[in-house]
């Protein structure tokens, strides 16, 4: 692939030509493969010093079916997406920004236990990611929603998310780059929201 972008501020069509010539399949097509930066997360909030909070559980993230492919996902106008084929994730992607965000959850939620599966009512935390993909302007784009409910099912918090940011550099290097910080931006968000809506675990009866 040459480049995703020339540069920050691009155009359909440029973005488009730099796709299909970098990415249409060849029998010269050379495969890279990325992983979301192993970064250290955190949210930057504070919980009560004493409370144990409710456990809550973060099953696997829900991606759109046109993410749910190997090929990172460029927007090449406002109507159109494509994978590309030389430039994959390394492992499934929806493994990946959950673990990311069970990470972003234990660091930001103190004494809270963050589970894979809704265990002893716990609080249940689900993802539907419907954007994770470059954009003809030279942004990575995140966006969907998520809500968290209680070990009954009662919706405590219902939420969308929608954030962009700019390609420091050309390639897909700098878009992977930007998208894990668009994930870390919202896998902060959520834990906020959650601190805020947080209900300390009742206290074993004597």
């Amino acid at each position: 692939m040459v480049s995703v972008f020339r540069s920050i501020v691009g155009t359909s069509t440029l973005a488009a030509s730099l796709l299909l010539a970098g990415c249409a399949g060849s029998s010269s097509t050379q495969f890279h493969r990325y992983t979301l930066p192993d970064e250290s997360l955190s949210a930057n909030v504070s919980t009560s010093s004493q409370e144990q909070l409710q456990p809550v559980a973060v099953p696997l993230v829900r991606l759109a079916d046109y993410l749910s492919g190997d090929g990172i996902v460029m927007q090449t106008s406002d109507i159109e997406v494509q994978q590309a084929q030389g430039h994959l994730w390394a492992g499934n992607l929806a493994r990946q920004l959950t673990r990311q965000l069970r990470r972003q959850l234990a660091s930001g939620l103190g004494s809270a236990k963050v589970l894979d599966r809704p265990s002893g009512g716990s609080d249940t935390l689900s993802v539907q990611l419907d954007q994770f993909q470059g954009r003809h302007d030279g942004q990575a784009v995140v966006g969907g929603s998520y809500e968290l409910r209680d070990g009954g099912d009662n919706i405590i918090l219902k939420q969308d998310f929608h954030v962009t940011k700019p390609l420091q550099n050309d390639g897909y290097p700098a878009l992977v780059r930007a998208l894990a910080a668009g994930w870390q931006q919202v896998a902060g968000q959520m834990t906020q929201a959650i601190v805020a809506h947080s209900r300390p675990m009742a206290s074993p009866a004597p």
